[in-house]
């Protein structure tokens, strides 16, 4: 039984829940998942149109991957300008801190 674009029912869905599942970092499932692939290229092997649906759905993954990992570069640049930034006013604070102490031993 097929779906839309030719890909078996189920694998379109498996890959997505794959997906799901390395984000929530169950990676056990993650590997039932490319146990189940290994299957499905041993499948494909002798049949074109399933190859050529191995080869979509594949590519479906990349983006999806690739998405994520523009995210996550994104997430990681934001967390690493948020730490300057509080490092910088740390260092303004200690710094004020040290000044406003000189001064009132001075008078």
């Amino acid at each position: 039984m097929t779906v839309a674009g030719g890909i078996p029912a189920g694998w379109r869905q498996e890959a997505e829940q794959v997906l799901v599942a390395a984000q929530q970092g169950r990676w056990e499932a993650v590997q039932d998942y490319y146990q189940r692939r290994e299957a499905w290229v041993r499948l494909a092997a002798g049949n074109a149109d399933l190859s050529a649906c191995l080869v979509t759905l594949d590519r479906e993954v990349e983006q999806m991957i690739q998405v994520a990992q523009a995210a996550l570069a994104t997430a990681i640049d934001e967390t690493a300008a948020s730490k300057r930034m509080v490092a910088q006013l740390r260092a303004s604070f200690t710094a004020g801190s040290e000044h406003d102490h000189r001064m009132s031993r001075r008078f």
